[in-house]
C-alpha cells in the first residue's frame, strides 16, 4: 500500500458527453449561468459549471 496513482496524462479521454441544446439549457438554469459569468473567458476548468461556462 502506498502506491501514489495519477489518472488522466496526456491525450486519453475518460469520457464522452453529448451536449445537445436542450441538454446545455437545461444545465445553464441548473448551473444558474448568468451573462456577467461569460464575461471572463479565462477561467479555470474546475468544475462542469467552470467548462459549461467556457464552452459557452
Amino acid at each position: 500500500m502506498g502506491e501514489k496513482i495519477a489518472l488522466g496524462f496526456h491525450t486519453c479521454v475518460d469520457f464522452e458527453m453529448t451536449w445537445d441544446a436542450e441538454v446545455v439549457e437545461q444545465m445553464i438554469r441548473e448551473f444558474d449561468v448568468r451573462d456577467a459569468d461569460l464575461a471572463d473567458g479565462d477561467i479555470p476548468i474546475d468544475s462542469v459549471r467552470a467548462l459549461l461556462i467556457s464552452s459557452l
